[in-house]
């Protein structure tokens, strides 16, 4: 039953990127964020959101939505996933966006790496790149995997005036997980 829901979700997630890789439409990070966070945790996943990164231009937050979506649907497909860390701040003129997680005990790091042009991360390195910005991936400790988007953000973008720090879900239904946003 679990596995079949997970299938499910992740398959779901897979079409929805698809359609946006395709479509190019507009996405909200902080939609992306709520979303990842009640996925993760209906599947039984510790999820940690930490920092902000305040208003971004349109292109800028889509592309980094959509790293976000697509990298936990990876992670979702090709590891075994106990705990995901997403990362996000911002660093001199840029926008750094690290989605982590712990589940590659028993998975080969190639299945992160699709060759084939127009899928997986080398899709992603060209939406990261169609904004100036850079995609990494690796694999520390053996088990980590890190995923990590920085984009420069344009001269005029404002930084954030305070950092707002918040649980996405309360912590009285049982749950530890945290998330901060602007």
């Amino acid at each position: 039953q679990e596995l079949t829901e997970i299938l499910e979700t992740t398959q779901r997630a897979l079409i929805d990127v698809r359609a946006v890789s395709q479509t190019y439409r507009a996405m909200s990070l902080a939609t992306e964020v709520d979303t990842l966070f009640a996925t993760l945790r209906n599947l039984g996943v510790h999820a940690q959101v930490r920092g902000s990164a305040g208003p971004l231009p349109s292109d800028i937050e889509t592309t980094l939505a959509t790293v976000l979506r697509e990298g936990v649907t990876n992670m979702l497909r090709h590891s075994r996933v106990g705990t995901c860390v997403v990362r996000l701040h911002r660093e001199q003129g840029a926008v750094r966006l690290t989605v982590t997680n712990d589940g590659l005990d028993d998975c080969p790091a190639a299945a992160f790496s699709d060759a084939r042009p127009g899928s997986g991360l080398n899709n992603l390195r060209d939406r990261v790149e169609a904004v100036e910005g850079r995609l990494t991936a690796e694999v520390t400790d053996g088990k980590w995997f890190s995923l990590t988007a920085v984009v420069p953000l344009p001269a005029k973008t404002a930084a954030p005036r305070h950092w707002l720090v918040r649980p996405l879900h309360p912590s009285g239904r049982g749950m530890h997980d945290s998330a901060t946003v602007a």
